[in-house]
């Protein structure tokens, strides 16, 4: 067993008779039951991932006082959601049961979408301190297009195009009009710093166990407007479920009577949802590293900007 895993667990008062790894971390098969433990790399922001796991903890703890499923950090030796070891600070958690959340079947994401939207309702307005300021996507908007802009400019001075290339000039056309619909947007709805965001809703972060639906992960959670969680499932609801998706008009239905009170502009979230950015990362990323050719990684990832576009306009 490695030995700082051992001296983790040991500090969440745990006894591993067992040691695996999983995607998200390690799993202790203890005295407890199964549990995840999780490093962060300290490298100097010791302060800042500490911050980040009380915002979580508080997050975690105020949803289950309130009766909602989640995947609480357990309380280590120190009285804290964390333990050093060394260079490191782990958090643990119990194992979920169950299974993961389908966004293909359209009654289970319904409810998911009830769940979701009741975690809205409990945080809005609550008490919590701490947390960046921010969802996943969308800041900085003007910067993103120029250095788009900028980009195009570069690849057509030099004349010389890869399939990459063909791929990002044609996105340029396609999804500059989002971006700067999404720009136009009053900002003003979406600063409200009394929300907060999952920010990492996808079906691996949902579990289903005898019915009650239980969110982990809260990772990426941050100060930022529920629209935004709500166009980040929509779209994996989208991708998983194909032309037998929900109507978006019975999604809405069904959030806003779990939301009650939450308003909002329809074309605020419609230009929400078009904003292309996994198209945005997807091209900055590539062109940081400066390639001379186009790994099928990256191909393949700009190629699904496109489909998710083509999918999310016959949607709406």
């Amino acid at each position: 067993m490695e030995s700082s895993i051992v001296s983790a667990a040991q500090g969440f008062n745990l006894k591993c008779t067992k040691i695996y790894r999983d995607k998200f971390g390690h799993i202790c098969v203890t005295n407890r039951g199964p549990v995840r433990l999780q490093r962060s790399e300290v490298r100097g922001r010791a302060d800042s991932i500490v911050a980040d796991i009380l915002f979580q903890h508080e997050v975690k703890e105020h949803l289950g006082a309130s009766g909602l499923g989640v995947d609480g950090f357990m309380i280590s030796v120190n009285g804290t959601p964390y333990f050093a070891v060394g260079d490191d600070i782990f958090i643990a958690t119990e194992v979920c049961g169950g299974s993961s959340g389908d966004f293909a079947n359209g009654p289970g994401f319904l409810d998911i979408i009830a769940r979701v939207a009741h975690m809205h309702h409990i945080l809005a307005g609550a008490k919590i301190t701490g947390g960046a300021i921010g969802a996943k996507f969308g800041q900085n908007t003007g910067r993103h297009m120029e250095s788009l802009g900028q980009l195009k400019r570069k690849l057509l001075k030099a004349g010389k195009f890869s399939e990459f290339d063909m791929h990002f000039l044609r996105g340029y056309e396609e999804f500059g009009p989002h971006i700067e619909a999404y720009g136009h947007i009053n900002k003003d709805p979406l600063t409200n710093e009394g929300y907060v965001c999952h920010n990492l809703l996808k079906e691996e972060n949902i579990y289903i166990n005898s019915g009650e639906i239980i969110l982990t992960n809260f990772s990426e959670a941050a100060r930022a407007h529920y629209l935004f969680d709500l166009s980040y499932i929509v779209k994996r609801h989208i991708k998983a479920a194909g032309v037998d998706a929900v109507p978006l008009v019975d999604i809405l239905d069904i959030y806003c009577k779990n939301h009650p009170n939450c308003g909002f502009d329809e074309e605020i979230f419609r230009r929400i949802l078009l904003y292309p950015d996994k198209f945005i990362k997807v091209a900055i990323d590539y062109y940081s590293k400066k390639r001379s050719f186009a790994p099928k990684t990256y191909l393949s990832r700009i190629e699904e900007c496109f489909r998710t576009k083509d999918a999310l306009l016959k949607y709406i």
